[in-house]
């Protein structure tokens, strides 16, 4: 943000920076994992056995999930 924006409105850019990030984006990821969670894990919490199951693929999703952001992020933010 420092780089890209002019010093006159750099900290408007920070703010809104954050807000995209540790507002609307924490947010988003919450209710998301949330979602995953009670669908794969607690939808089968009398059965420990597919819980457990229900833990392991919900983690795979979010690494899947990551590994995708990460990839998105090195493709879209090269260094020019």
């Amino acid at each position: 943000v420092n780089q890209q924006t002019d010093e006159s409105i750099r900290s408007s850019a920070q703010g809104l920076f954050m807000l995209m990030t540790n507002g609307l984006g924490a947010t988003i990821g919450t209710l998301a994992a949330q979602f995953v969670v009670n669908h794969y894990v607690y939808a089968n919490a009398d059965n420990i056995a597919l819980s457990i199951e229900g833990w392991r693929i919900s983690w795979t999703i979010f690494a899947v999930y990551a590994l995708l952001v990460a990839v998105a992020f090195a493709l879209v933010f090269r260094k020019k």
